[in-house]
């Protein structure tokens, strides 16, 4: 059978008794493609391999947090303190990587 996924809009094919599917999002928009994740430690066990993460800033009780402003004058009016990832995330506290849709079949 030919399903289309809901993330990225693109066919797939299961078998008519499937019941569940995970479905590598590849429409050829990162936007679509690819998650943020919130980094906690500079080596991620994820897929069955070890990934780098690379950085690790400050304390992770903070993560989340976009900077010094938050709730000042500054932050209410918009000023631009910490770079965002094109989903919108900090990019100092996430990573992006791969997005797999888990999709259940009625």
């Amino acid at each position: 059978m030919i399903k289309i996924c809901p993330k990225c809009q693109m066919r797939y094919n299961v078998d008519k008794n499937c019941t569940d599917y995970v479905h590598q999002c590849n429409s050829g928009k990162k936007v679509l493609d690819q998650e943020d994740v919130v980094i906690i430690s500079k080596t991620v066990e994820e897929f069955n391999e070890t990934v780098e993460t690379g950085k690790l800033i400050g304390d992770i009780t903070k993560q989340g947090l976009g900077n010094e402003i938050v709730g000042t004058r500054g932050d209410i009016e918009g000023e631009k303190v910490d770079e965002k990832t094109i989903r919108g995330n900090n990019a100092s506290t996430t990573r992006k990587r791969q997005h797999y849709e888990y999709i259940k079949f009625k």
